[in-house]
């Protein structure tokens, strides 16, 4: 697992692009491609569209036609409420506090999924199994929990009953489903907005008591500002590390041109390169349609 891990992202379902790409993945020694986002695969539930199903294996095969061993899809837990059975569900605490950056509970919840019930778990891993038999090709999650739509810190458990403690228990849940029963590698990407979830994620991370994963960051925290520090607690993680960085420049101008920070990106490759877990990095190719931070158009 703490192989050098030399990574593309790709968020286009643009499909000449992204050969073009993976093309140059293999002349510059690319061996790990992430397919993400709402035009690839945002969600593994997103394998039920019949066009992102059919762009994900395209490009997947593709990968695998060119030597390519890493090509991992991505996640976020838990989907929104609605998607899981209501059995599976229990009145919310009215005495929560909401205090997650983007306020999407701030109203508070009616019901909470009930992480406590092994039923639960089960049928979550049965809807797996369905979600994975759509993309035989790909041998890797990356799994987020952090801006999703039932978001775990939130739900209800008597076994884990902080929020560093219920996202060690979802982390671990799904590394012993994707990792032990299913044979796929598994990375966990979090990122913070702020020293409170920072002080908080670290904690988190150092409850996870399966140790076959790696852990993907951001460049910086937050989200993609040229202005922002590097993150403060590489040192801190007690597991590989691969470093997420924007090359499509997200909120910093969508890409139709080659990058036009180079020394940005270097000065960040220097920075991470003095951290001995950190094994990697994974570079966001473009920003959906024709956008590329490689080719013009």
């Amino acid at each position: 697992m703490d192989k050098p891990v030399k990574g593309f992202i790709l968020l286009s379902n643009h499909r000449a692009n992204n050969l073009r790409k993976l093309d140059s993945a293999v002349s510059w020694g690319i061996n790990h491609i992430e397919l993400s986002h709402y035009q690839l695969c945002h969600f593994l539930k997103d394998m039920r569209d019949s066009i992102c199903r059919s762009d994900v294996n395209f490009l997947a095969n593709e990968a695998v036609k060119r030597g390519i061993k890493e090509i991992f899809v991505w996640d976020h837990a838990f989907y929104e409420m609605d998607y899981y059975p209501d059995r599976f569900k229990v009145p919310a605490d009215s005495s929560a506090v909401f205090f997650h950056h983007t306020q999407r509970f701030a109203g508070g919840m009616e019901m909470q999924l009930n992480l406590d019930d092994p039923g639960f778990w089960n049928w979550v891993y049965n809807d797996y199994d369905s979600l994975l038999a759509l993309v035989p090709d790909i041998n890797g999650i990356v799994l987020t929990f952090i801006e999703t739509g039932s978001y775990v810190i939130y739900q209800h458990s008597l076994k884990a009953t902080t929020p560093e403690e219920k996202i060690a228990m979802l982390v671990d849940s799904l590394a012993e489903y994707f990792v032990d029963r299913k044979g796929l590698q598994l990375t966990i990407r979090t990122f913070i907005y702020n020293r409170f979830e920072k002080d908080g994620m670290v904690k988190a991370l150092s409850l996870i008591k399966h140790k076959n994963i790696r852990v993907m960051i951001k460049m910086v925290p937050h989200d993609w500002f040229l202005t922002y520090p590097y993150e403060d607690y590489v040192a801190d993680i007690l597991f590989p590390v691969v470093i997420e960085y924007d090359g499509g420049m997200e909120y910093c101008g969508e890409n139709i041109i080659a990058n036009s920070f180079p020394r940005y990106f270097d000065d960040g490759f220097n920075y991470y390169h003095q951290f001995p877990n950190v094994v990697g990095f994974c570079a966001r190719t473009d920003r959906y349609g024709e956008t590329s931070a490689m080719y013009s158009r």
